[in-house]
């Protein structure tokens, strides 16, 4: 489901304009004309159906026709005309019905069931950290933190926040995720520890426990970490992966003192991200299950 991200909440006539990047991807990418709509993701999270009422040389004015059903709200609203999709043009009705009454709606189901998941990845190559960015925006996770490891590549990351930011607004856009993924800049695994124990500690006040894992080579070990969990008091989750030469024994004392299990799968050797991806899935997996 591909979603427009907007960048302020319409004022009070339901309209609000857009420039820069969002009009370029608007016109010149997803090729919207005057009297097209489409579902756009507001800055408090809303899900809403916009109506693209006018377009200009350098901005086009959106109005909301329609707030998605699963938001709260789902009334109605008002016909706008004709609806992109993958296939060309669609009827308004069938539009609704297939993205905003299904798809939308369960997108943002899924996201409220799963606790928020924060990935701490040891930085890999640049190439491969942007194919992780991607892929865990894709999958909803909540926090993305970067880690400058022992066994990380030396390179400037530093420069790369904007790149980084990029590509999660373009997942976003791009699969309908209801979460408004983050990422920090890269720092220390001392730094990083810090942060989740803060983060845990806030969290067990408000939304109950949290659990923290880390991808471990071992066989013997974290075999059993999932059944010492209790499913239904979980607020938050996260999983430390390490990099392409994994991680030092210093670094990995430092998170299981701050409150990692190590966690291993009964696998082959996977790549930095292959395992990111791999974890990531089997962490919400086993959260979402019954």
């Amino acid at each position: 489901m591909r979603q427009f991200l907007c960048d302020s909440l319409p004022d009070s006539t339901g309209r609000l304009v857009v420039k820069g990047r969002n009009y370029r991807y608007l016109v010149k990418v997803l090729r919207f004309s005057e009297g097209d709509s489409l579902d756009a993701r507001l800055p408090d999270g809303r899900l809403v159906r916009l109506c693209v009422e006018r377009i200009q040389q350098m901005s086009a004015v959106l109005r909301v026709a329609q707030e998605v059903a699963g938001n709260g709200s789902g009334g109605s609203g008002d016909a706008c005309g004709v609806v992109k999709s993958g296939s060309g043009l669609m009827a308004e009705g069938e539009a609704s019905k297939t993205t905003q009454g299904v798809q939308a709606y369960e997108v943002q189901a899924m996201a409220e069931k799963t606790p928020r998941l924060w990935l701490f990845q040891f930085l890999p190559k640049p190439q491969k950290m942007d194919l992780i960015i991607r892929q865990a925006t894709e999958c909803g996770v909540s926090r993305i933190i970067p880690i400058l490891g022992a066994y990380s590549v030396k390179n400037d990351s530093s420069g790369r926040m904007e790149r980084w930011e990029r590509i999660i607004r373009e997942a976003r856009q791009q699969c309908g995720s209801a979460v408004a993924t983050e990422i920090t800049e890269a720092v220390g695994v001392g730094a990083a520890a810090d942060m989740w124990k803060k983060f845990s500690e806030e969290n067990a006040l408000s939304s109950g426990n949290s659990y923290a894992f880390l991808l471990d080579e071992n066989p013997s070990a974290g075999k059993n970490c999932f059944t010492q969990i209790n499913k239904t008091s979980v607020g938050a989750a996260a999983l430390a992966v390490g990099c392409e030469g994994g991680i030092s024994d210093e670094e990995r004392k430092i998170l299981l003192d701050a409150g990692f299990m190590p966690l291993h799968f009964m696998t082959n050797v996977l790549r930095t991200e292959t395992a990111a991806l791999y974890g990531i899935a089997v962490i919400q997996q086993f959260f979402s299950a019954d």
